[in-house]
Formats: structure tokens, sequence, C-alpha cells
């Protein structure tokens, strides 16, 4: 059921872009065949927004009004016009409204505007994964390109490759649990099970020790490259085969 109104903020934005992508399209399903756009800025209009509103056709459409907070925050004028706009449209069933923004800073949480939306709608806030769970999400999903592009940004960061085996290993082995387990998957792991067999996940886990040791400095080798062997295997099995540990282990002994 849509709600009169809703709040998206919040340091992800693209949790943000697909929250508010969620609420379009049940709006639309739900009648409101109007679609308007306002982006609120420190020289925003705020009589342009009133006098739309005023001014609508009693037998138009039913609309979805986007504000768009794109400053860091309102200043006092500001607070006082988005609170008496919402009171004043928040129930009118001609109306479904919704503000969102990146980030809002707390004192916005003390605001009239802000207690209205969250007495009468609903409010999303998204924050952002660490790096490393956005890599393994990625690589959960089966999403090679994402996971490419999650690697280089990591490895330009400067983050330890040490972490990044973590966070794979700790995936892979809760990923085992689950299947031995009989345990009802999350919707990233279910997708990484329909791919991947016990011995595959069991050959990963060795994988995985392999380059422990090659971080460590006991055995020769490239980290990172390793790694990329590593998460795109996990990805997508079929299209990156893992090394014969067998054969590793006979090129280091050489």
């Amino acid at each position: 059921m849509l709600a009169n109104c809703y709040l998206v903020h919040g340091s992800d934005a693209e949790q943000n872009f697909k929250i508010v992508s969620s609420i379009k399209v049940q709006a639309k399903e739900q009648g409101y065949h109007n679609y308007e756009i306002f982006e609120i800025n420190k020289q925003f209009a705020w009589e342009k927004l009133f006098e739309h509103c005023q001014n609508r056709d009693l037998f138009a459409d039913k609309t979805l009004l986007d504000l768009r907070i794109t400053v860091d925050s309102l200043n006092k004028d500001a607070n006082e016009h988005l609170s008496k706009f919402l009171q004043q449209y928040v129930n009118d069933p001609s109306f479904c409204i919704l503000v969102s923004a990146q980030q809002l800073k707390p004192a916005a949480q003390n605001t009239k505007w802000f207690k209205t939306l969250q007495a009468n709608g609903k409010v999303h806030l998204s924050r952002s994964l660490p790096p490393v769970f956005k890599l393994t999400n990625a690589v959960l999903d089966g999403d090679m390109p994402q996971t490419i592009k999650l690697l280089k940004s990591l490895k330009n960061s400067g983050l330890e490759p040490i972490l990044i085996l973590w966070g794979l290993t700790r995936e892979v082995r809760q990923l085992l649990n689950v299947k031995y387990a009989q345990q009802s998957a999350k919707r990233h792991q279910q997708r990484a099970l329909d791919r991947l067999s016990s011995t595959q996940l069991h050959d990963l886990l060795r994988f995985s020790s392999y380059i422990d040791t090659i971080i460590k400095g006991i055995q020769p080798g490239e980290a990172w490259n390793s790694l990329s062997i590593l998460c795109l295997n996990f990805a997508n099995p079929t299209q990156t085969p893992l090394p014969i540990m067998e054969d590793l282990a006979i090129c280091n002994q050489a």
C-alpha cells in the first residue's frame, strides 16, 4: 500500500536510487500517473511549488511529487516552508509526496517537516556498505563487471589484501554452513549456492589458504592477481577456473 509521503536519505546513492525507483513504480500502479520533480536548493522558489499544487486541475491524474533536497542542510526559512507545505498537502489524496536527500545532518531530525514525514509516511535511511562487503555482495551475486570494477578500486585505494581475503573466506564458510545445516539462505547467498557445489566451495577455501601464504611471504606470488582469480571463480566458476593446487605446489617447490 502506497504511503501518503516518503523520506529517502542516506549515504548510499545507489540504494537511494533503488528505493526511489520502487516508490515510483508503486505510485504509477496505484494511479499516480503524473510525476513532478522539484529540486530544492538555496535559490528554490517555494511560492512556485505552492502555486503548482493550488492551481491543479480537479480532474487531473494524481501526482507523485518528487522533492529533491540538493543542499547539505536547509536554512530556517526553507525548513519553515517545507514544514508548511507538508502540513497542507501530506494528507491530500491527489498527491504522494517523496522527499529525498543524499545525507541529512542530525539536526534535520528535530525539524517539524521531518517529524511530519515520520508521523504520516515512511522514512528510508541508507548507509554505505564498507568496500569489502560491496565486493563480497558482487561476488555472491555473480556480477562479474562489478566484481572487476570493485577489485580495481580496492587495489588503488591501498586496502590490505588480507582484509579482502578475510571477507571472501568468511562468505565461503557461511555458504558451506548453509549447505550442510540446510538453513534458509539470504538473497545474495542463494544466488551463489545455485551455481556452486560443496566441492567448488571447498576448492575456494583451499585456494584462499594458498593466497594467505602469499600475503604472509611464505610462498612466492602476486597477492592481487591471486585474489582476482579467487573472486572471478567465486562469481563464475565456469568462466574463470581455479588453478590446480597440485600444480601450484610443484611450481613453488621448483
